[in-house]
């Protein structure tokens, strides 16, 4: 016997109405001998009315809702109008709109699941989606836009907590709270920018307006059209900036980029770190190939590789090598160790342990040349020649 709550309008047409009062309890029990649903005043005691139990060979009834359906015996409810709830202990509200249509919700099986009431005050409501799975939720609230159109294909504990048109295709505990975003499957993960995406992995965050997470493990793709590929730990901070994987990168400027590797940063517009570990941009426009704990705090730089290389001045490279500092504008050192530019603007040094001493020179330690001309015929003015063993310039 079950204890049910009907107004006048919920009795079932054609049946006995009350002139008395506009509403009461009624227990309802199964006849099974002349098969009737039999309704009993609580208050009185008093058998009602009888109706037929069309229900009793029923798989799919008319729920609580106008116009609804439900999976009977299992405890579902489809409380919505047009609502459609099937699976086991699984409900459906309404959704609600005081300006535009609202459509039904709809269940379409699994367990303890959820589609909440959907309020929205001025656009559409309603029209939402759990396909399956277990203790899934739709708890949608949003006064001013829409909560219409969401769907959540399976998987258990997923949330859809504030938007419009957004998905979620499975895995576990995963949690759309924002407009038009989507989350593939995976644990823990969280879209809370408008157009935000996850496709997979695990405590993921993609809040920026249409930035993208592929998968990894605790990446953030915070800004406008970030994006992380995978990984872990990775940052996207920057409009536009890039991640494609590797440990505990960050990009936090516009259009910043960091290939791979791990601990690289880049803070500085437009420029890109490829791998390595512990390199670091602080300027627009440079670039670092890999290695390690190498360094550029200036604009148009580049260090292809090698380790606790630094570049301080503009339009200024080091290929390579280790603990070289290339400070004049427009320097540049080949490689070796230990070597400086010490602020002479186009100073270029191929060797170790050289420190130059004046602008526009190249710096080596031992010169060997070959093949030098024997004869000035045809040479620029500068070339040096061979004069039967004595070293000339033209």
């Amino acid at each position: 016997m079950a204890l049910i709550y009907i107004t006048k309008q919920g009795y079932p047409e054609n049946s006995i109405e009350f002139n008395s009062q506009n509403q009461t309890y009624v227990s309802v029990y199964t006849d099974d001998v002349n098969r009737q649903l039999v309704f009993i005043d609580e208050k009185t005691s008093t058998e009602l009315y009888r109706i037929p139990d069309t229900t009793a060979d029923a798989v799919i009834v008319l729920g609580q809702g106008k116009d609804s359906s439900v999976r009977c015996g299992n405890d579902n409810q489809a409380l919505g109008d047009f609502a459609t709830v099937f699976g086991n202990c699984n409900i459906a509200l309404n959704g609600s709109s005081s300006a535009y249509p609202v459509y039904p919700n709809t269940i379409g099986g699994g367990e303890s699941n959820y589609i909440g009431s959907n309020t929205c005050s001025a656009y559409y409501g309603g029209g939402n989606t759990i396909g399956g799975g277990f203790n899934n939720s739709m708890n949608l609230s949003n006064s001013a836009y829409y909560n219409a159109l969401n769907t959540i294909s399976g998987g258990y504990n997923n949330q859809m907590i504030c938007g419009d048109g957004s998905f979620i295709g499975g895995g576990y505990s995963n949690s759309a709270r924002q407009n038009l975003t989507t989350i593939g499957g995976g644990l823990n993960n969280v879209t809370c920018g408008f157009f935000s995406s996850i496709l997979g992995g695990r405590n993921n965050i993609s809040g920026g307006f249409s930035s993208t997470i592929g998968g990894g493990l605790g990446n953030c793709a915070t800004s406008n059209y970030s994006l992380v590929g995978g990984g872990y730990a990775n940052t996207a901070s920057g409009n536009y900036s890039l991640i494609v994987g590797g440990i505990k990168n960050l990009s936090t400027a516009i259009s910043s980029v960091v290939v791979g590797g791990e601990c690289n940063g880049v803070s500085a517009g437009c420029s890109t770190i490829v791998g390595g570990f512990k390199n670091e941009i602080k300027k627009n426009l440079s670039f670092i190939g890999g290695g390690s704990s190498n360094e550029i705090s200036a604009f148009f730089s580049t260090i292809g590789g090698g380790r606790n290389n630094t570049i301080s001045s503009d339009d200024a490279t080091i290929a390579g090598g280790r603990a070289n500092i290339a400070s004049g504008l427009c320097s540049a050192i080949l490689g070796g160790k230990a070597n400086n530019t010490a602020s002479f603007n186009e100073a270029m040094i191929v060797g170790s342990a050289i420190t130059a001493d004046r602008a526009c020179t190249t710096f080596v330690n031992n010169l060997s040349i070959k093949n030098i001309p024997t004869s000035s015929v045809g040479l620029p003015s500068g070339s040096v020649w061979n004069d039967l063993g004595t070293l000339k310039i033209v």
